[in-house]
């Protein structure tokens, strides 16, 4: 252990077992949240579309589909491009 972490957290021991389950629960994490935010995207744009009044040129729908956008773009181009011709 390096003197600042022996310093800082003097009566832990690190073991790359720990060290692997620490990361692997922080991404497992972060992915339950990514897909949580698209769900929810989702969900308002189905509510938007099944409105009467609904408009295309409506900027929270427009905001939305950016919104979406940016959470896909890493993940699955190809739902990209569907989404950019709406």
């Amino acid at each position: 252990m390096t003197p600042a972490l022996t310093y800082f957290l003097p009566s832990l021991k690190f073991s790359k077992g720990k060290i692997i389950l620490f990361v692997w629960l922080f991404f497992s994490l972060a992915l339950v949240n990514a897909q949580q935010v698209k769900d929810s995207l989702l969900k308002e744009i189905t509510t938007i579309q099944k409105q009467q009044s609904f408009d295309v040129k409506d900027t929270v729908y427009i905001d939305l589909l950016a919104d979406l956008g940016s959470e896909l773009r890493f993940y699955n181009t190809d739902s990209m491009l569907l989404l950019s011709k709406q």
